[in-house]
């Protein structure tokens, strides 16, 4: 039996300034290179939370790595939404506030 690949994206928006985009889009590639061939692309300032920086994940992975992220911190997660608690453990980098996950079996 062969595990189909799956394609994942994030939508991952991070508490920082626009000084350390390139520096946190490469944290983000070393965080997820373990769970597929990793594209991580800075957006820029969130227009509607300007001290929030957006970054668009793409992931091909197997099935196996969405429970794999969602377990890094499982409280902070509410279906595929997963939302940062202050006496919490971070999601991939300690930036991070908030992340949506979506993803389709090739």
């Amino acid at each position: 039996m062969v595990d189909t690949p799956e394609l994942m994206h994030l939508r991952l928006f991070a508490e920082s300034s626009v000084d350390r985009s390139a520096d946190l889009a490469a944290a983000l590639v070393r965080s997820l290179a373990g769970y597929g061939a990793v594209h991580v692309r800075e957006s820029g300032v969130y227009w509607k939370i300007p001290a929030y920086l957006e970054f668009n994940a793409d992931l091909t992975s197997l099935p196996a790595a969405v429970d794999q992220l969602k377990a890094l911190e499982p409280s902070g997660w509410s279906g595929d939404v997963w939302n940062h608690r202050p006496d919490g453990p971070p999601f991939l980098v300690p930036e991070i506030r908030w992340a949506w996950l979506t993803h389709t079996t090739v």
